[in-house]
């Protein structure tokens, strides 16, 4: 017979050395089959090169100011003899986006690849950076040429560097500037990073190209040095442009145009 007992924590342990066994209940469970989701989102390759928002009209050394057209794209003004731009008084500047968002696999899929197979899978991979080029409607002399709105004058503005911007003759010149980010496209902080203006437009009014010619070159992609990339995402870069009106060529409308032309690095 137990002296005393005592229950504790619903245990059942009895002083005296005794110990109370509580029965085990039994619960049934039920195996239930495992039901996978997969969620797939499919993004579309993307190369596009456009304007942000309108462009930004500027003045000359004289005070003449250069209007903007968002329907046509162009700027004019009504210069007299000596009105220039400069640094300062920049012609008008217009603001470019590029986005670049396909990343080719980096090995085949299977075996090996043919050329033919490996130029297909490397097509349009933006790891490899990308390009800029500018072309003028009209040349004359090895020049990009602004034309004049008389046909019957056959005096054209050339785009000559050495000619400078100081308003003793008549120019026309292109000056590009990469803008700087420290965030990728996941807002993650990074160095900073921004497009590469050719050297001969970078910081300096350069000489247009007389046919197609790079201007900038940028990446929207890191390299982490292990076959892997990280996206960076969109790119923006300024066109600048400065204009001279000097004495030799008569007066009259003259009208230079530039097609802008996005393209992607080939493999190396």
């Amino acid at each position: 017979m137990l002296k005393s007992s005592k229950i504790v924590l619903c245990l059942g342990v009895l002083l005296g050395g005794s110990v109370a066994v509580l029965p085990t209940k039994v619960r049934a469970t039920r195996a239930v089959d495992a039901a996978q989701v997969e969620v797939s989102l499919t993004l579309p390759r993307l190369l596009a090169l456009e304007m942000i928002g309108d462009g930004v009209p500027g003045t000359s050394t004289g005070g003449a100011a250069t209007t903007w057209n968002s329907t046509t794209n162009a700027y004019s003004a009504s210069f007299n003899v000596s009105d220039h731009s400069d640094a300062t008084h920049p012609f008008g500047t217009t603001h470019y986006n590029v986005t670049c968002n396909y990343l080719a696999a980096a090995t085949p899929t299977s075996g090996s690849e043919t050329a033919a197979e490996q130029a297909a899978r490397l097509a349009d991979d933006c790891s490899h950076g990308w390009l800029v080029s500018v072309a003028p409607a009209a040349a004359s002399g090895g020049y990009a040429a602004m034309t004049p709105s008389n046909n019957s004058n056959a005096a054209r503005i050339k785009s000559n560097s050495s000619n400078g911007l100081s308003g003793a003759s008549s120019n026309w010149l292109l000056k590009i500037a990469g803008v700087a980010k420290t965030t990728d496209a996941s807002g993650a902080t990074v160095a900073s990073y921004s497009p590469t203006p050719e050297t001969a437009f970078n910081n300096q009014f350069g000489t247009i190209p007389a046919s197609s010619g790079v201007v900038v070159t940028g990446n929207t992609f890191s390299d982490n040095g292990d076959d892997t990339y990280t996206y960076l995402g969109d790119q923006q870069f300024d066109a600048i442009y400065g204009v001279s009106a000097g004495t030799d060529v008569p007066a009259d409308t003259y009208t230079g145009t530039l097609t802008y032309t996005l393209a992607i690095r080939a493999a190396n």
